[in-house]
This record gives structure tokens, C-alpha cells and sequence, in this order.
């Protein structure tokens, strides 16, 4: 089972650590979101989802570590409403801060452009290391 790899920190959890953390999060605005999602409603999202990010299909933890940009963050569909039932679904951190609170197609954006970017690098870099070897 997926749950057995995880390091550390179980999905249970992390997910009542982060359900508490919107809460204080909320409380603090002066027009705070309802956060009344529950750690049962996480973990059968999760399990609907195959333990997979629900917008890049890759899997939790992929790496030895406790934190970083594959952990599940917990993301609201529509930033204008609260982490209830039907508007919040379990992405990997690293994917989250990429919407910055902007939309899926952001996000896609985002990362379409990252990849182009790093083929045009690595053309130039191709390039230039057969230019040097030319020249020498």
C-alpha cells in the first residue's frame, strides 16, 4: 500500500495538520473561507485519486523526505471558496505553488513554458560545446 512508503508523516496526519493550519490561516482574514473538510474527506479524495496529484498524475514523496515540492498540499478548486466538500483536492506542493491562486490552465502554462525553456538551454548549451570543440 501507497501509505507504507510515506516517511515519517502519514497522510492522516499531515492532512489534520493542514486542515488546522487553513483554519488559523482563515481565522486571521476579515472575511475568512468556511474550512470544514475533514481529515476522512482528505484521505477518500486520496484514495479516489490513487494517492496521485490530481493535476500532474505523479505520486507523493517521491523522494526520501519528510518536506519538499512532492508532499500533498491541500488545494481549493475555486480560491473564492472555502475547503469544503466538492472544492478541494490533493495536490502535490511543488504543483500548488505554481497556481500561486491562479487557475489549472496557469499552472499548465507555467509548466509549459519551464520545459520549453530548458529545451532552448539545452540546445544552446549542445551548441556551444560543439561550437568550442570545433574551434579547438
Amino acid at each position: 500500500m501507497v501509505e507504507q512508503l510515506i516517511p515519517t508523516i502519514g497522510f492522516c496526519e499531515l492532512h489534520a495538520a493542514a486542515i488546522t493550519d487553513a483554519r488559523r490561516r482563515q481565522a486571521k482574514r476579515a472575511k475568512p473561507a468556511p474550512v470544514t473538510i475533514t481529515v476522512d474527506e482528505m484521505m477518500l479524495i486520496l484514495r479516489q485519486r490513487g494517492f496521485v496529484c490530481a493535476l500532474s498524475g505523479l505520486p507523493f514523496w517521491d523522494e526520501i523526505a519528510a518536506y519538499g515540492p512532492s508532499i500533498p498540499s491541500i488545494d481549493r478548486v475555486d480560491a473564492w471558496l472555502g475547503y469544503v466538500s466538492g472544492n478541494v483536492r490533493v495536490i502535490r506542493l511543488g504543483v500548488n505553488g505554481l497556481g500561486g491562486g491562479g487557475t489549472d490552465e496557469d499552472v499548465y502554462r507555467t509548466a509549459k513554458a519551464l520545459l520549453a525553456y530548458r529545451r532552448r538551454a539545452a540546445a544552446f548549451k549542445a551548441w556551444a560545446t560543439r561550437r568550442t570543440q570545433l574551434a579547438a
